[in-house]
């Protein structure tokens, strides 16, 4: 066969018939489950902490940027309110007759509800603001038990450095953290206790909304005298109020935008997995990420500017109008009236809106800080199990060189051996017996040449040299 195997022909492949394909294990349609994917979300801890740091630092803008909007819309109306607009030309409208301005702005005020439904708020915000100072405290305590241990450490061991221990980084980071948590939070505090003020003050007024829009117009003061509405100056006047009205509302709808655009980059893991493809220096994405908040403020800042320029149009048709305004027995009792309706509509939505944001910002602060305590509470343990660690192995260290010092040197070691060619090959000597000749009358011959004299001589010599 071996001579002939490599004569037969191989057939081409078309020619070969196919195989049937044959299930070689039986399909089982996989079962859904309930279990979530444990690796969804993970990313490195550079990562991790780059996002936290934008969050945070979006966060901490975006709460300025409310307050800082807050405040000038505050002072706005504050100058207004020294003009006694925009309730001086309601004054001057139809008699029994509430604008549809303070109609709108009432109407929004009782959506947002009422006084008693601002007071909880007040209170779940105190409540949260309470236990959030409390929880910092404690934290901050833990890092600075953890501080005092170090120190003490130190001094003890003067030798010794606890910068290489693994908690080290982790306890660096956690109070770092904290710091910012606890700066975040004493705005905050600063921003509710404010509103808390604002609150008692406009309490007078925003009760005036109670009664149904019905009787908040039966209650309006009759008009007497003559009206201003065909001076130049009311005209003029209502049209500045509503550019003013018009850059409130604009601002406030960039505020909530950037809101929204915050809570999209929080949600989910887009971020992460964004930064994990991208590679590199994740500090460039998240700079991209933070240019809309940066336009929003810088787009604030524009609008606030146009707000100062319209107030101060304001002052100058307001003198006008002053100048204009003739004397009528009830139009200081219609003007307050309206003021008291129009301050108290504007402090209801403003303070509704402070207080739901306050009380959010308090929930995420708090579950933070939280966090914060815990990790401490772990740092605390994991540390001080580092410390007796480092100390234990330092004694050891210390204890075998002791031990070394103690130890007497070994001694010196042998002369060497002579040289090779020195060296005799010892021998035990024996006593040799000395070899006596016996004469003995012999006969010499050709054939015993061994008992010649001279031969036994030499016999009996190597006899004794092998002997020795």
């Amino acid at each position: 066969k071996n001579e002939t195997i490599y004569q037969e022909e191989i057939p081409p492949a078309a020619a070969v018939p196919k195989l049937e394909a044959k299930p070689i294990a039986k399909s089982v349609a996989p079962q859904p489950t309930a279990m979530t994917d444990p690796f969804v979300g993970l990313a490195p801890s550079n990562i991790v902490q780059a996002i936290e740091a934008h969050h945070s630092s979006v966060h901490s803008r975006l709460h300025a940027l409310t307050a800082r909007a807050s405040a000038d819309s505050a002072a706005a109306q504050a100058s207004l309110a020294e003009m006694n607009l925009p309730q001086a030309l309601e004054a001057c409208e139809t008699d029994k007759k509430l604008s549809s301005r303070l109609v709108k702005a009432i109407e929004a005020a009782k959506e947002c509800g009422d006084v008693s439904q601002l007071e909880a708020l007040m209170c779940e915000a105190n409540a949260l603001e309470t236990e959030s100072l409390s929880v910092a405290t404690v934290a901050a305590e833990l890092l600075e038990v953890e501080a005092d241990k170090d120190a003490a450490f130190v001094r003890e061991n003067a030798s010794l450095s606890l910068h290489g221990l693994k908690t080290s980084e982790v306890l660096m980071m956690c109070r770092s953290e904290l710091q910012a948590n606890r700066n975040q939070l004493a705005q905050a505090v600063n921003v509710t206790k404010t509103l808390n003020e604002r609150l008692n003050i406009g309490l007078p007024d925003m009760s005036r909304l109670s009664p149904p829009m019905e009787e908040l117009e039966a209650a309006l003061p009759h008009l007497d005298g003559t009206p201003l509405e065909d001076e130049p100056c009311v005209p003029a006047l209502q049209e500045l109020m509503q550019k003013l009205d018009a850059v409130k509302v604009d601002s406030a709808a960039a505020v909530a935008a950037a809101r929204c655009v915050q809570e999209e980059q929080q949600s989910g893991s887009s971020l992460a997995e964004e930064l994990i493809d991208r590679g590199g220096d994740p500090a460039e994405l998240l700079r991209e990420r933070f240019e809309p908040f940066v336009a929003v403020e810088s787009d604030y800042a524009e609008r606030q500017q146009r707000r100062e320029r319209v107030i101060e149009e304001v002052r100058v048709q307001h003198r006008l109008f002053e100048a204009a305004q003739r004397d009528a027995s009830s139009f200081v009792e219609r003007q307050e009236y309206l003021r008291a309706l129009s301050h108290g509509a504007e402090e209801l939505v403003a303070l509704h809106a402070g207080l739901t944001e306050g009380r959010n910002f308090y929930k995420v602060i708090l579950e933070q800080l939280r966090k914060r305590a815990t990790i401490a509470a772990k740092i605390g343990e994991d540390r001080e199990a580092e410390r007796k660690e480092l100390l234990s192995r330092s004694l050891a260290q210390q204890l075998q060189l002791e031990q070394q010092q103690q130890t007497p040197p070994p001694p010196p070691p042998p002369p060497p051996p002579p040289p090779s060619y020195q060296s005799v090959p010892t021998a035990t000597v024996q006593p040799v017996a000395t070899a006596t000749a016996v004469r003995h009358p012999v006969h010499y011959s050709s054939a015993n040449s061994s008992a010649h004299p001279a031969v036994a001589i030499a016999t009996a010599t190597a006899t004794a040299t092998a002997t020795a």
